[in-house]
């Protein structure tokens, strides 16, 4: 998505304003060389652009219904996966929209625009259900390895990774907008034009992170980038029935046979929290050698598959021990319900 930008509209280096402090006009050539960059880029390349039917979009203000509130949370309720960006407003300079893409094993995702400038009371009922989001993405384990350049002069980019990994062109343009206004278009006093481009850059923008996020995570090089589907990048892989291997009889008894794989660490992306605040590293072009499914099974101590919230699947060896733990284990001692109380007891 990009918006278009007016050979007109742009600044020129060579003429700065002659009123301004020797601090405002190092910001002022610093944007202004931004600015002639991301024009350079929209003339080079095609818009990024997710399908809308990856995504749906939802706005969190005062004004939001508890039904749709509750359906938010039972959707972030059943992800493990986010990534988050925030806007401040461009003249205020305070935090006034966090965007936050949710994960799932299966498409839609949803973007949430969190308005802070338009929440309701802290007193009320809304604003306790609109904190409970927080409580279910915040105990996500937090994972930021992949920041190679602290400690150095070089900088990062999320425009330039997608750029390189993608070839293709993240708009910047409203980066610094008036990010207090209500962007809900139902209640949203802002011009049609601008509420639009601004409400696109802030669903981008967060979109891009969730985009290059298993590249990133998992090291995959560009000839991997541009096989997948957005569907894989947008969601989290669950392991099918057909990629489980059989029990081997070395797990069973509890020993362990030497392997001449060399096995390579992956790290975890299965629950995680992404924060995005301006930047995101750029991808290697060096191919890297990713572990097959069966490699990493073998890390695997159990194989723990749900169909539904009421159903527990557990593999058992051979028949005759599967007709041993019938006679001796209740069929429902693992539905849902005993396993809320028996956690319960725990406490």
């Amino acid at each position: 998505m990009s918006f278009i930008v007016k050979p007109s509209q742009l600044r020129d280096p060579a003429k700065p304003p002659t009123n301004l402090a020797a601090r405002s006009l190092k910001n002022w050539y610093k944007n202004t060389n931004k600015q002639l960059q991301n024009y350079d880029y929209q003339l080079n390349y095609p818009p990024f652009y997710v399908p809308d039917v990856c995504y749906q979009v939802f706005h969190i203000h005062r004004y939001i219904s508890l039904e749709q509130l509750q359906t938010i949370i039972a959707h972030i309720r059943s992800c493990r996966s986010f990534s988050i960006d925030m806007e401040s407003d461009r003249y205020t300079h305070k935090l006034a929209l966090i965007q936050i893409h949710t994960i799932p094993s299966q498409l839609p995702g949803i973007v949430i625009l969190l308005e802070l400038f338009h929440l309701p009371l802290v007193d009320t009922i809304l604003f306790q259900q609109i904190y409970s989001l927080s409580e279910h993405i915040n105990s996500q384990p937090y994972c930021c390895d992949c920041i190679p350049h602290i400690g150095t002069k070089e900088t990062w980019s999320l425009q330039k990774a997608v750029r390189y990994a993608c070839n293709q062109f993240l708009d910047k343009s409203y980066t610094k907008s008036r990010w207090k206004k209500l962007l809900d278009p139902l209640y949203s006093t802002l011009p049609s034009p601008t509420l639009n481009n601004m409400t696109c850059y802030a669903i981008y923008d967060v979109l891009a992170v969730s985009y290059l996020r298993r590249p990133v995570l998992e090291s995959w090089d560009l000839a991997q980038l541009k096989k997948v589907t957005v569907a894989s990048l947008l969601t989290v892989p669950l392991f099918t029935f057909g990629e489980l291997e059989d029990i081997s009889d070395d797990d069973i008894n509890g020993t362990e046979q030497p392997s001449t794989l060399n096995l390579i660490h992956e790290p975890q992306i299965a629950d995680e929290l992404i924060i995005h605040v301006d930047d995101l590293n750029l991808l290697s072009d060096e191919p890297t050698v990713l572990p097959s499914i069966p490699t990493q099974l073998l890390l695997t101590k159990f194989v723990h598959v749900t169909r539904d919230v009421n159903e527990l699947l557990i593999g058992i060896k051979n028949k005759h021990l599967r007709e041993q733990y019938e006679e001796t284990i209740p069929m429902n001692y693992f539905d849902r319900d005993d396993y809320i109380h028996a956690k319960q007891l725990l406490k």
